[in-house]
């Protein structure tokens, strides 16, 4: 796998509470799950990764997903994940006043790390349920 593809995440580029980047010489582990973890370590970030490969663009859109995410955590991860190339706001193109959140390639990249996530979690945990329509059914 070429690695130089994605550069690797400046120790600057996030300023988050509990998740902070360390630089390479102070970093906790040099683990790839530990450093994916940093980035994508909870659960409003998988979920708004969700709800964008399922379509949803606009910041309303996600507001009425029904795990109840909070208008300043949804900033916050929105900006995270902006900030590591891993969504970005543009305009609409169906209408300018609004922005909208689309994944980049590398954020497209997570579509199968959530499908095996939905893989394991349809096996082992009750209650599970795949809408159809979405990209894993």
């Amino acid at each position: 796998q070429n690695r130089s593809a994605i550069p690797p995440f400046p120790a600057h580029a996030i300023s988050m509470p509990s998740y902070q980047f360390q630089s390479p010489s102070k970093q906790r582990s040099t683990c790839p799950i530990c450093r994916g973890l940093e980035i994508l370590g909870d659960k409003w970030t998988l979920l708004i990764i969700r709800d964008l490969l399922i379509g949803k663009r606009r910041f309303k859109e996600f507001l009425q997903s029904e795990e109840g995410i909070t208008t300043n955590i949804l900033t916050d991860r929105l900006n995270r994940l902006i900030k590591c190339e891993i969504a970005e706001k543009r305009l609409s193109e169906e209408d300018s006043r609004y922005p909208e959140y689309v994944l980049t390639a590398r954020g497209k990249e997570l579509k199968s790390l959530l499908g095996e996530l939905i893989k394991w979690s349809m096996k082992h945990v009750e209650g599970s349920n795949l809408p159809k329509g979405t990209p894993w059914s």
